[in-house]
């Protein structure tokens, strides 16, 4: 938290906006993972008295799959962030990414500091 309150005012804003992206992906893949378990959940329960096989068979439903391929992706990037954060990488991107919004606001004609009206 100190590092973050260390950095301007821009590379705050876009650290609130990394986390507000993060949070959407998240909510997404919580919401597609629960809506693939629930149908899955149904298939299995239509399937049950078909024995056991056809039940295991309807459970594993490519949709299921992909969430959760989709889920595990989102965490693995995650915890890569977080690492990169940790460790002190993530200064050079925030670096970059503002000098490319100063590079933009220039080129618009505007100062950097001054908000876009």
């Amino acid at each position: 938290m100190r590092g973050y309150q260390q950095l301007p005012d821009r590379q705050r804003g876009l650290v609130v906006l990394a986390m507000l992206a993060n949070s959407l992906i998240g909510l997404a893949s919580y919401t597609a993972l629960g809506a693939a378990l629930i149908r899955s959940a149904h298939r299995i329960w239509r399937a049950r008295r078909l024995g056991p096989v056809r039940a295991a068979d309807a459970a594993l439903d490519p949709i299921l799959i992909g969430a959760l391929a989709a889920h595990a992706g989102w965490r693995i990037a995650l915890s890569w962030v977080g690492r990169a954060v940790d460790d002190g990488r993530g200064r050079p991107w925030l670096d970059r990414a503002e000098r490319w919004i100063a590079g933009h606001a220039d080129a618009a004609g505007q100062s950097p500091d001054t908000p876009e009206t």
